[in-house]
């Protein structure tokens, strides 16, 4: 089977690399918008643009933005599309855990049991997340997140690199936290938070 990659820039050749290691796809290939001025990376080669993706292809939305690589995913899907997750051989996935379409695990990520994945969300290296999570639709958490048991994390959010987030919280949608940043309680969708204790920096536009 082929995976096709949508985006070609440094998260997808992350996500290239983690398809690779998996051994699962015989084939693998990005679209880009900028075929034919990109027609290769790395290892791989670029076919077209997203209008080049035929049904006999997984295809996968390497795209970090979360609103961009969230409504692709949604859209591809309803067009009928295939939409694996990717798991790198050194991340761990507890078989009691569920991992949506179109998401993908990193290097070293650790998903623990009764944790809820969602689809279109990357759990970037290092991160883990503890027992009884659900972390919705389109989010991202940053290499080297922590996040403890019975946290929800809502669709669209975004944790930043380091960051870590106690047992039992309920982080909203569309949420932004800064690097480096300790959550030790519930935070609002579409708020900016950071610090040692995390502490609001307004609301996103």
């Amino acid at each position: 089977m082929k995976l096709v990659l949508i985006g070609a820039g440094g998260h997808g050749v992350s996500v290239a690399d983690c398809a690779a290691e998996s051994g699962q796809w015989r084939e693998i290939c990005f679209a880009d918008d900028r075929f034919p001025q990109i027609d290769r990376v790395l290892d791989w080669p670029a076919i077209g643009n997203i209008e080049s993706i035929s049904n006999d292809s997984d295809v996968f939305v390497a795209i970090g933005d979360n609103p961009t690589r969230l409504t692709l995913v949604e859209r591809l899907m309803r067009c009928g599309l295939h939409l694996p997750s990717i798991c790198h051989p050194r991340a761990i996935i507890s078989s009691r855990a569920r991992v949506g379409s179109g998401s993908i695990a990193m290097t070293g990520a650790i998903v623990n049991a009764a944790t809820t994945i969602g689809q279109a969300v990357i759990l970037n290296t290092g991160s883990s997340v503890d027992h009884n999570c659900v972390v919705e639709d389109g989010s991202h958490l940053s290499p080297g997140v922590t996040v403890g048991g019975g946290v929800t994390i809502g669709r669209g959010s975004w944790i930043g690199i380091g960051t870590s987030v106690i047992h039992g919280v309920t982080v909203g949608k569309n949420v932004m936290i800064a690097a480096g940043s300790v959550v030790i309680e519930d935070i609002p969708d579409d708020t900016r938070v950071a610090g040692v204790p995390a502490r609001p920096m307004g609301s996103r536009p």
